[in-house]
């Protein structure tokens, strides 16, 4: 654990039943100071978006925001396990907290390219988010929105936490 640990990320993981994500790193002991991290980055990203008023990443408030909404936060933690990108994360957040997915596209060229285009929307002002990503590894994270049909249409509903 790092010096700037609480250990909170630590217990949030291994609670969730995501302390996997953890062992998977080489050698476990670099996987909180990493993913310590990437939750600065995505905090960074977030006040460079947003001002000083963006959501941020850190231990006590993702263990606060456990304990008023514990499966948005699972859900979150689970996409911190399975992806590199800050601005994915900010992403995610932004979902979790009631933006819209407005647009979503992906391009693939086998060994060639990748990219995920998200475009955010909120439900009550017309100020459209766009979150990128080349990494394919990212690719997974489509895989916790919820899908539904409205009026014969498709809509990508809220970000979930995966059963396992």
């Amino acid at each position: 654990m790092s010096a700037n640990s609480t250990g909170v990320l630590e217990k949030l993981l291994r609670e969730n039943e995501l302390g996997w994500i953890i062992e998977w790193f080489v050698p476990p002991g670099k996987a909180i100071p990493t993913l310590l991290s990437l939750l600065e980055a995505a905090s960074k990203e977030s006040r460079a978006r947003f001002g000083a008023g963006g959501p941020q990443f850190t231990e006590p408030i993702l263990d606060n925001e456990y304990r008023q909404n514990p499966d948005k936060v699972r859900a979150f933690l689970q996409a911190l396990g399975g992806t590199r990108s800050p601005q994915m994360l900010v992403m995610i957040w932004r979902v979790l907290q009631g933006m819209r997915v407005q647009a979503l596209d992906m391009t693939y060229r086998e060994q060639a390219t990748f990219r995920l285009c998200c475009v955010l929307n909120s439900p009550y002002e017309d100020k459209p988010e766009v979150y990128e990503s080349s990494d394919i590894v990212d690719a997974m994270l489509l895989r916790h929105l919820g899908i539904i049909e409205m009026d014969k249409g498709p809509v990508f509903e809220g970000f979930y936490p995966v059963r396992f």
